[in-house]
């Protein structure tokens, strides 16, 4: 793809990459129940959009690479616009969230314990994963058969949640 090899050649390109992987991966509030066909519909948008411009950009140069790379680099670029455009589509959800503070316990399903500590919970009854600090160093069992998960949210767009707070709260 011509136009893949254009961009990699830039390296622009590189240092935008690693900017929008620092940015995505610093935003701090988390949001759950996004729709994931909204996401769907972004990458599969970019995909086409991708494809019709290597379609010209090859037309005009009138060479052609291997169709394997082709779809190959317009995944990728097409999974990096994706989380490009999820940046500011985070922001919009977060600062439109409602003024009203809901507040849930939610049944502990899981608690998986590693580099970075997670816990699976149970919310309207969907499984949700959020990040948390396990300073008092509880095992899983303990967390999974004493503990709920207190979460503070607020509704937001698409009928996402806003996630303000969490905390175990004992049984």
């Amino acid at each position: 793809m011509l136009l893949i090899e254009d961009l990699l050649k830039n390296k622009l390109t590189y240092i935008l990459i690693v900017l929008i992987i620092i940015i995505y991966s610093r935003q701090t509030q988390i949001i759950i129940d996004f729709p994931k066909i909204l996401n769907y519909m972004i990458f599969v948008f970019i995909v086409i959009i991708l494809f019709i411009i290597n379609f010209y950009y090859e037309k005009r140069k009138k060479e052609k690479m291997n169709f394997w790379v082709n779809l190959f680099a317009i995944i990728f670029f097409s999974l990096f616009f994706t989380f490009a455009i999820k940046i500011p589509l985070n922001i919009i959800i977060i600062n439109s969230k409602e003024n009203i503070v809901f507040k849930e316990d939610c049944k502990i399903i899981n608690f998986i314990s590693g580099r970075f500590d997670r816990i699976a919970f149970l919310m309207n009854n969907k499984v949700h994963e959020i990040g948390y600090n396990n300073d008092s160093h509880l095992t899983r069992t303990v967390i999974r058969d004493n503990y709920l998960l207190r979460i503070e949210y607020n509704n937001s767009l698409f009928d996402t949640k806003v996630i303000k707070e969490s905390s175990l709260v004992k049984k």
